[in-house]
Order: C-alpha cells, then structure tokens, then sequence
C-alpha cells in the first residue's frame, strides 16, 4: 500500500526518552515519532529542533497522531539519503 507522505519540521525532541514530535506542514497536527523510527544517517541524538522531514502518518485514535519512516531533507524536498522526497 502507497501511504501519502506529509512533510514538517521537529517540533520538540526529548532525547532522555528517545522520542519526539514533528509538526505537520500540511494539517498543523504534532506527530509522535519514536527513535526508532528515524531514517537517516545520522543519530537521534545530533538532531535539531526546526529540521526538516518527511513521514508517513499514522493515526490511532488511542494513542493520537503518530509518524512513522521519518526522513531528514534539506530545504529542497531532497531525503538526506540521496533520493528526492515523494511528498
């Protein structure tokens, strides 16, 4: 199944945690994201609050927005990986 992705910025990181929040460009929404859900070459740790991102949203009613497959770009809409985002 092709999920649209939306892209945003991080919001809020709470790296004693290991999860954070992006901020959607599209709806406003704050999306949960956990570490481990972070695809990039970099760490969860050297990131930055107001970088930007792209994800693929999930929402469960009793848990709220969640992302999932969380991407770095650059200003541009390019992944950090490489490839140009989809979104």
């Amino acid at each position: 199944m092709n999920r649209q992705r939306l892209t945003g910025r991080i919001a809020r990181l709470i790296p004693e945690r290991g999860f954070g929040f992006i901020k959607a460009d599209d709806d406003g929404l704050d999306y949960f994201f956990h570490m481990s859900e972070l695809r990039a070459d970099r760490t969860f740790m050297e990131l930055e609050q107001g970088e930007a991102v792209t994800f693929i949203p999930q929402v469960k009613p009793e848990k709220g927005p969640r992302a999932s497959d969380v991407t770095l770009t650059d200003e541009q809409g390019n992944r950090e990986d490489g490839e140009r985002s989809e979104a």
